[in-house]
């Protein structure tokens, strides 16, 4: 259910009737002008379980926001190991900070069930940052709210009493 019907009337309807409304970053965040640019491009897809969504040190060529399922975000540790940073569910924006900055991933990400997830192409994005000249603002700032999240709960969960043997 959707915070305003009002809104839900400008709104691409993909985004209006998103289950993950409450969770996204973007629909939580962005004026529902700039909302519905970015809806425009998208391109949805579903990825089957283990699936790779994109990999670590490949070109930031768009970002990714997951719908439905969830995706496991990790980096390979020189020893071939990979060092699970997340667990991305409905609502999660993969890959926004290395498109607003112009890097490279710094993480891999891959489906742990099928996952339905909307790809913003890196270009049309910048077209539409360069007509709406605060949205990278607004959109780093809420970036920085999801990462201070997850910092909080890595927190909890590091304190977390240990289970009895």
């Amino acid at each position: 259910m959707s915070k305003n019907s009002t809104e839900d009337k400008r709104l691409h309807p993909r985004c209006a009737c998103c289950s993950a409304q409450t969770q996204c970053l973007l629909f939580s965040q962005i004026p529902v002008h700039a909302l519905s640019c970015i809806q425009a491009v998208v391109q949805v897809t579903r990825r089957p379980r283990a699936d790779t969504i994109f990999r670590e040190g490949e070109p930031a060529r768009g970002f990714f926001i997951v719908r439905s399922g969830w995706a496991k975000v990790f980096t390979s540790r020189p020893d071939g190991r990979k060092a699970v940073q997340a667990i991305a569910g409905p609502g999660h924006i993969l890959g926004l900070i290395e498109v607003l900055t112009g890097s490279r991933l710094q993480s891999s990400a891959q489906a742990l069930e099928e996952c339905e997830v909307e790809y913003v192409n890196a270009a049309e994005f910048s077209q539409i940052l360069a007509t709406n000249p605060d949205l990278r603002i607004q959109l780093l700032e809420a970036a920085h709210r999801q990462i201070q999240n997850a910092r909080k709960e890595f927190v909890d969960l590091a304190a977390a009493p240990s289970p009895a043997p």
